[in-house]
């Protein structure tokens, strides 16, 4: 009996029923039943195709694909009784993944068998896009009351991705030949780097699916509409819809899967009207967690340092401190961390699969090389201090890439914190092999009514030929203040100055907060275009002035 289910047999109102389960007997009248029906349509389904390809090699090829595809979903047992519902998830599958290979194939008679790329980045993206869908409309139904409608959810769930990897992934090793680098292409328009990331990910939802006792299904969207005032007046709308699913397997056993769907529409008056669409994973990591240690490997945040605004630290993430949302593109990769009774922690980690820039980083790390690092952090009296370091190569041939950072922080009736960070790459002679990076923080509530709260940072960072050396040096100055006006509405101001251009910038903002909503709006200006890279994905380039407005549900 799965455990993820109720402890009652089968049925919609919980009563135990023998009628509602098959007799799985080899002998039994159902199972000779299905036998029957089963070659029948087998037949059928050879007829159509051979009528529909006019060609017994492709009809073939579909046949070949539909009986291993079939044996490889059977290896993904859940082990679920079969019900009068969970057994109609076979059929479906078996149909879905007829289509998929119907539609790729009439793709490749229109374009030929050499398009590859043509196939895999249009009927390939759509077939994808469907076969995801469909997976997650009918995993859903698992959390049904009714016992048939569950176990039928679970199974299509976990049935679907083996049949659906089978019969798409191997289209080459059947007579399509090289269809498999296309779909290493497809798969990278997804972000997920390659097949082995992609797999897993797979795999691990399936297995998370299957031995799951607890799941929640939460989300969030957002829609933010912004007036840009410059040189070329834009209006543009961003709205982002991001689904979460978190699982609790075991006592010290959770998941967290969610996915970021973007979409973006701008018009001006230079350039006209521009939109896009973005759909790519968001977090999913499977974690094991007891009083002291915690190991998370997958698609995961990774951020630390005591710095709120300028952070010197800022290695794996691009968190904006306006942002209500803390939007963050995650990395993949293992996360280990042990805490210590007397509060000090150490931090080890390992990605893989990253190769964009990240946080400060210019260039993008080498394909199919991992990176590791680590942190040790250990109190002393009402301070914290901690030490971290990274290593990794960088996409230019023979460079690797060395960070080591120091920071602090004290509690002294006023917060005191610092940032430092070296990093050296071992570019070419002549060229700026260092960068440093220095952060200085403070903050404090006045006493002032329900609180003001303000928040001081600079940040002094220099590129050189040794680490001493300040060819280039950039200070950027950071003030933050809010004031709460109640249990629900906060005003908040910000402000950013770049002492060495002498660029000003302004963000003044209200927000109110509801059990779901949270409704934000605000305003901007600066003495010319702003396009700091101290903001992350969902930040846009601000104008000389402009009005905002953002709001944001959870459910």
């Amino acid at each position: 009996m799965n455990p993820s289910l109720p402890s009652k047999k089968l049925g919609c109102s919980g009563a135990s029923s023998k009628a509602d389960l098959i007799d799985v007997n080899r002998n039994s009248p159902q199972v000779n039943s299905l036998n029957h029906y089963g070659l029948v349509l087998m037949l059928v389904i050879v007829l159509l195709l051979l009528v529909d390809f006019r060609n017994i090699r492709k009809m073939i090829l579909m046949i070949i694909l539909l009986v291993i595809g079939v044996v490889w979903m059977r290896m993904g047992l859940t082990g679920l009784r079969i019900t009068m519902l969970n057994i109609m998830a076979i059929p479906m599958i078996m149909g879905i993944g007829i289509d998929v290979g119907v539609h790729v194939i009439h793709r490749y008679q229109i374009e030929g068998n050499t398009a590859h790329n043509a196939v895999f980045s249009s009927t390939g993206r759509a077939v994808l896009l469907t076969s995801l869908t469909t997976m997650l409309y009918f995993g859903s139904f698992w959390s049904a009351v009714c016992r048939g409608l569950g176990s039928m959810g679970i199974d299509f769930y976990w049935r679907w991705p083996l049949f659906f990897r089978h019969c798409f992934c191997n289209l080459d090793t059947h007579g399509l030949g090289g269809a498999t680098r296309s779909w290493k292409i497809e798969i990278r328009n997804l972000e997920m780097e390659n097949r082995f990331i992609y797999l897993f990910m797979t795999l691990m939802c399936g297995i998370v699916f299957a031995s799951t006792s607890k799941v929640e299904f939460n989300g969030m969207f957002s829609g933010l509409g912004q007036t840009v005032e410059s040189d070329s007046n834009s209006v543009n709308i961003n709205v982002r819809y991001i689904p979460l699913l978190e699982f609790e397997i075991a006592p010290q056993i959770d998941a967290d899967l969610s996915g970021n769907i973007f979409t973006f529409f701008g018009s001006d008056n230079m350039n006209g009207i521009a939109d896009s669409l973005e759909i790519k994973p968001y977090r999913a990591w499977i974690r094991y967690n007891t009083t002291c240690f915690e190991a998370r490997i997958g698609l995961q945040k990774i951020n630390f340092g005591p710095a709120r605004i300028l952070r010197s630290l800022m290695w794996f993430d691009q968190l904006d401190p306006k942002d209500p949302l803390q939007f963050t593109d995650g990395v993949y990769g293992l996360r280990l961390r042990y805490d210590f009774q007397n509060n000090a922690n150490i931090w080890l980690w390992g990605l893989y699969g990253n190769d964009n820039p990240k946080g400060w980083e210019i260039f993008g790390t080498k394909e199919n090389i991992p990176e590791t690092g680590g942190r040790i952090q250990y109190p002393i009296g009402n301070a914290e201090l901690a030490i971290s370091a990274h290593h990794r190569s960088v996409q230019q041939e023979g460079i690797a890439e060395n960070r080591i950072a120091l920071d602090g922080f004290w509690d002294v009736g006023i917060g005191l914190w610092f940032e430092s960070a070296l990093v050296h790459a071992g570019f070419d002679e002549g060229k700026m092999d260092y960068r440093s990076f220095l952060t200085l923080g403070t903050d404090y509530t006045f006493a002032i009514g329900n609180g003001i709260t303000a928040t001081a940072e600079h940040l002094l960072m220099s590129i050189g030929n040794s680490p001493l050396d300040d060819n280039d040096r950039y200070n950027i100055s950071a003030l933050s203040v809010s004031y709460p006006f109640g249990m629900m509405d906060r005003l908040s101001f910000f402000c950013y100055y770049n002492w060495d251009s002498e660029i000003p910038f302004s963000f003044l903002s209200w927000q109110r907060t509801y059990d779901h909503w949270i409704i934000q709006f605000g305003g901007y200006w600066a003495s010319e275009a702003n396009t700091t890279s101290l903001t992350g994905e969902g930040t846009r380039t601000m104008g000389n002035r402009g009005l905002q407005f953002m709001t944001i549900f959870n459910y």
